[in-house]
């Protein structure tokens, strides 16, 4: 992949974004998730996607139709932290929270159930989250995060060591997460 190493990654002097980048990487993931879909341990939704946000989450299921990528469950990190350390628990960064809060008073109460939040919608589309369900599809066999805390907020990565504490014996993979910036970590 263009962007994970080698004579085409990306150095501090390339002219191209963030959002060029994570394209790129979750392109890579998607190609890469069937991969382990012959096996039965990382079959029915056993092998997570874990997205950065949920507009991440939406365009890449929109990107990628078909059995094969829906063999693996679509998640995003703070979907996955709620469902593995409990609800509240996902450290949300600032300009995430304000933007919920603001999609939140615009939601229309009128095609929400009693139970359920109203949304606008402006972080992007909460049906595009696929369930996570105790021996169902979780505990996870493979959780491919990606693209976490690269050129975006330091939470992600404590998000992700909460997914990891509160699911120990699933195996995670970081795509491209910047870990050369990380430090004392």
């Amino acid at each position: 992949p263009p962007l994970l190493g080698g004579d085409m990654s990306k150095s501090q002097f390339d002219d191209f974004d963030n959002i060029q980048e994570l394209d790129k990487n979750k392109d890579w993931t998607m190609n890469f998730a069937p991969l382990f879909a012959g096996d039965v341990k990382y079959k029915n939704g056993k092998t997570w996607l874990i997205f950065p946000d949920l507009k991440e989450c939406e365009i890449a299921k929109k990107e990628w139709k078909g059995q094969r990528y829906r063999e693996a469950t679509f998640t995003t990190i703070e979907a996955v932290t709620e469902f593995c350390q409990g609800e509240g628990s996902y450290d949300a960064p600032w300009g995430a929270s304000f933007v919920s809060g603001v999609s939140k008073l615009m939601g229309s109460k009128g095609d929400v159930q009693e139970d359920e939040e109203s949304d606008a919608g402006l972080l992007g589309d909460r049906t595009s989250l696929d369930q996570l369900v105790l021996g169902e599809n979780a505990p996870a066999s493979l959780a491919l995060v990606i693209q976490p805390g690269n050129g975006g907020p330091v939470e992600d990565w404590v998000n992700c060591e909460k997914i990891h504490e509160g699911s120990p014996n699933s195996v995670m993979i970081i795509i491209n997460g910047a870990l050369d910036k990380v430090r004392g970590g």
